[in-house]
């Protein structure tokens, strides 16, 4: 399907929710990443060790809503 397309990417918020299937679903996520591919992939979950094992050679961005963005957010 992927190869009707130039990019594909795939957004995945919540990995930390997979229950038993997380790593199982972070490995399947990861394998996606090949340069012979045209699929790229964001995974996004709360810091959790077993999902960062399996990822160790992704880079990592680290983001926190502050009290300004909350009383924006709610205004």
């Amino acid at each position: 399907m992927t190869q009707n397309f130039g990019d594909v990417s795939i957004l995945v918020d919540g990995l930390d929710e997979c229950g038993k299937a997380t790593v199982i679903v972070v490995k399947l996520l990861a394998s996606l990443n090949q340069k012979t591919l045209n699929i790229r992939t964001l995974s996004l979950s709360r810091i959790e060790q077993h999902i960062k094992d399996v990822l160790t050679d992704y880079p990592k961005i680290s983001i926190a809503a502050r009290s300004s963005d909350l009383k924006l957010y709610v205004a």
